[in-house]
């Protein structure tokens, strides 16, 4: 049947009684910028009054009226777009909530196409901050890396045999990268008390980390826990991520 879109209120618009799908402040942050800047590109899917999808749209839009923040091209902060599937039955209902967030992820990236794609935008001033990844990963991904400049700049990464780590790690240290990545030293078995409450939906976890895994291209996308037990292991992978997103991006996470 065909749809139309239709402005609603948002305080009729109620979240799916069994939404399994989590989102965190960040990203309700990142979507709220969105809004602001690209408007409602997207409207939220519902049936009955109960959302199949849009879940974090819809937040963003609340805590921005909240704040009396506009929504760009939109003349109401009272009321958001919709569409009515209704003609689904409850089973396809439920079921559309789970495949609706699952198929984004099976996608990737050509990271050529895209930081080339990044480098224009950012030669136009345009503001990078809008699409939802983090300062670090946006340098990381504008890298033109081609050739020998490529294989360079990994070989340069890999000098972590020379000399003792200038980050000193002692057993049990929980460092965080970026705000991020977790790191601790700790039994990759043995400890999985102390690592596992770290898990979040989204996240990776890396038993024995090597030099190149905050770098990889997971780590763009999926935030890291990572274990591993030689503490010198651990002190190379924080200097070489220190030299390349700095100082202030390696700390020992506080004490709880």
């Amino acid at each position: 049947m065909p749809l139309a879109i239709t402005y609603l209120p948002l305080d009729n618009l109620h979240p799916a009684d069994r939404n399994p799908r989590t989102h965190s402040p960040a990203q309700i942050k990142a979507i709220e910028r969105s809004l602001a800047k690209f408007g409602w590109a997207t409207p939220i899917g519902l049936a009955s009054g109960k959302l199949i999808y849009g879940h974090a749209r819809r937040q963003a839009a609340l805590n921005m009226r909240a704040r009396n923040e506009p929504i760009r091209w939109n003349d109401d902060p009272d009321l958001a777009p919709t569409v009515d599937l209704s003609h689904m039955g409850e089973d396809d209902r439920r079921a559309y909530v789970i495949a609706d967030n699952q198929l984004a992820l099976l996608a990737g990236w050509d990271e050529a196409a895209l930081g080339a794609e990044l480098r224009e935008l950012a030669q136009s001033a345009y503001d990078l901050s809008v699409l939802g990844f983090a300062k670090a990963d946006l340098s990381d991904l504008m890298i033109e890396r081609v050739g020998e400049d490529r294989a360079g700049a990994m070989l340069e990464l890999a000098q972590v045999t020379i000399g003792e780590p200038r980050h000193k790690v002692e057993p049990y240290d929980h460092w965080l990268l970026s705000e991020r990545h977790h790191l601790l030293c700790c039994s990759v078995i043995e400890d999985w008390p102390t690592w596992r409450p770290l898990l979040q939906r989204g996240s990776l976890f890396v038993p024995y980390p090597g030099p190149f895994v905050p770098f990889g291209r997971k780590a763009a996308f999926h935030d890291l826990v990572m274990v591993q037990p030689d503490a010198y292991a651990a002190g190379h992978l924080l200097d070489r991520y220190a030299e390349q997103r700095g100082e202030d991006a390696v700390h020992k996470a506080p004490a709880t």
